[in-house]
């Protein structure tokens, strides 16, 4: 299977953009609110071993980091959404589901992740156990935020 092309990883860029909007203005969140929560997307050409994973078509990873403001060591989080773009490509080639709204639906479900994680309204390392909860209260969320915005034209079902 293949990596996204040139023009697919404007349709990422794109996305991501659009997913951000749509999670910043469903959980109200101020700028300097918004700029508190670290993030990065990656995509499968700049993930780790580590960060690849063939069952899921992305996941969130956070990476603990420290900065020096005046001297003093500030520890953040950097929350990672690592795109399986050969998970994806294969997923949009069964679906009727354009790539672009494909990854609006990822990068909107990741992100929500994010936000929860950020916010504490959610551990990220929450136990085995809690986890298909969670996921089901992530996917509620983004339904919720795709309907809303008319970006969900028929579920998505993805496995």
């Amino acid at each position: 299977m293949r990596l996204f092309t040139k023009e697919e990883l404007q349709l990422v860029k794109a996305a991501t953009q659009k997913a951000e909007h749509f999670v910043r203005r469903y959980y109200v969140l101020a700028p300097r609110e918004w700029n508190h929560i670290h993030y990065e997307v990656k995509t499968q050409t700049e993930l780790e071993p580590t960060e690849m994973l063939d069952s899921v078509l992305a996941q969130v990873v956070c990476y603990q980091y420290v900065r020096k403001i005046n001297e003093k060591p500030q520890h953040k989080d950097l929350y990672c959404i690592c795109l399986q773009d050969r998970k994806i490509i294969h997923t949009f080639n069964k679906t009727s589901v354009d790539l672009f709204h494909l990854l609006l639906y990822v990068l909107t479900h990741e992100l929500v992740h994010v936000v929860r994680f950020g916010q504490q309204l959610q551990r990220i390392d929450l136990p085995l156990t809690e986890r298909a909860r969670e996921e089901e209260f992530v996917e509620t969320i983004t339904q919720r935020i795709l309907h809303s915005h008319n970006y969900l034209p028929n579920k998505i079902i993805l496995s």
